[in-house]
């Protein structure tokens, strides 16, 4: 940020740097709401739930812990297409493996889980194919 001082005329020179301070400090506060971890408490990686991570929640489930601690992996994405009749939801992936829809992580134990892991909808792409506009949640699971 550049200040530039000059003779006041009338008081001009301090709302001319008060005004850059208030612009500066908009900015800085608009990053950090549009931050993919705001509103959510991250030790690790935004991208990655650790077993440690895990084994702190009190979540009964899996998509509890998720919305708890990376409540952004849930949301919906907007339409990609016309044809498409709503926004796209994340493509679950257990151990390598598709599995079904979102709402079946409230069927999982998170005792069993190991790592959970977002993937992005570009990357996913490139590792799964089409048909991942809002990305993957890939989950391993490991000995209880």
């Amino acid at each position: 940020m550049r200040t530039t001082v000059t003779r006041s005329v009338g008081g001009n020179t301090h709302r001319h740097v008060r005004l850059q301070l208030g612009i500066a400090l908009a900015f800085v506060l608009t990053g950090c709401a549009g931050s993919p971890n705001a509103g959510a408490t991250t030790r690790g990686s935004y991208n990655v739930l650790t077993a440690e991570e895990l084994r702190e929640t009190t979540a009964t489930n899996v998509h509890d812990v998720i919305r708890a601690l990376r409540p952004q992996w849930l949301r919906p994405r907007g339409r990609t297409s016309l044809a498409s009749r709503g926004p796209d939801e994340p493509a679950i992936y257990v151990g390598g493996a598709r599995y079904g829809a979102i709402e079946d992580l409230q069927r999982m134990d998170p005792t069993a889980v190991t790592r959970i892991e977002f993937i992005d909808p570009v990357d996913a792409t490139t590792r799964f194919g089409t048909g991942h506009s809002a990305g993957a949640i890939m989950i391993d699971l490991g000995p209880r």
